[in-house]
């Protein structure tokens, strides 16, 4: 890595670059489970700026109940028609405005660009080694980095890893199964713990009945 640093730097892509300079930082697997939270609570409320009655749930290790996570997994939706197409660009904005967001690795507006039709937005992937198909990774997401303020109680100092993924209401059960599961990375490594019992709507927490 100090070689890429000192002889490679301008050959590599802004992503990769992020990567680096924020290694340890993303590298560090203590972000807590308030942390988590306090970060939901941040794009839940960003959410609403964006689309009144957007939903989210935060998702990944934490839904399965680690006191620990590496990263944040935040799937969100919204019930009326069409309200998440191009939803993640309004959102980044709005966190970046705000001073949440230091980085974005990418943003994909894949579903929406398929304007959210269901006959192939979420169509099954095909048989190993066979093309086609779409699938959860499909879905409409941005990749970011956030940085909790200084005034934050939860404020580290440390760079986050979020993901905020965009489902359309149809989807939005289907993707909080995978992303808890992480079937879309390793789901055969995975191990499916206890989810939470809450779920965050308008952005709050509500139980399950």
């Amino acid at each position: 890595m100090d070689d890429v640093i000192d002889q490679g730097w301008d050959s590599i892509s802004r992503v990769q670059q992020i990567g680096i300079k924020y290694y340890d930082e993303f590298n560090e697997r203590k972000i807590s489970r308030p942390e988590v939270e306090e970060i939901g609570k941040i794009v839940g409320d960003a959410c609403q700026a964006v689309a009144p009655g957007t939903v989210y749930e935060i998702c990944g290790g934490y839904r399965r109940g680690k006191s620990e996570s590496g990263d944040v997994d935040i799937i969100i939706s919204n019930p009326k028609p069409h309200a998440t197409m191009n939803f993640c660009i309004g959102l980044v904005k709005v966190l970046e405005e705000r001073g949440y967001i230091t980085h974005t690795l990418t943003i994909s507006t894949a579903t929406s660009d398929r304007e959210e039709n269901p006959k192939i937005s979420l169509k099954q992937r095909p048989p190993l080694g066979e093309p086609g198909g779409y699938g959860l990774d499909s879905l409409d997401k941005a990749l970011v980095v956030f940085l909790l303020p200084e005034d934050s109680p939860f404020h580290t100092g440390i760079h986050r890893r979020v993901d905020l993924i965009i489902a359309p209401w149809r989807a939005w059960g289907t993707a909080i199964v995978g992303w808890t599961v992480r079937t879309h990375k390793n789901c055969a490594n995975s191990r499916v713990e206890q989810p939470s019992s809450e779920m965050c709507v308008y952005g709050q927490r509500r139980k399950r009945n």
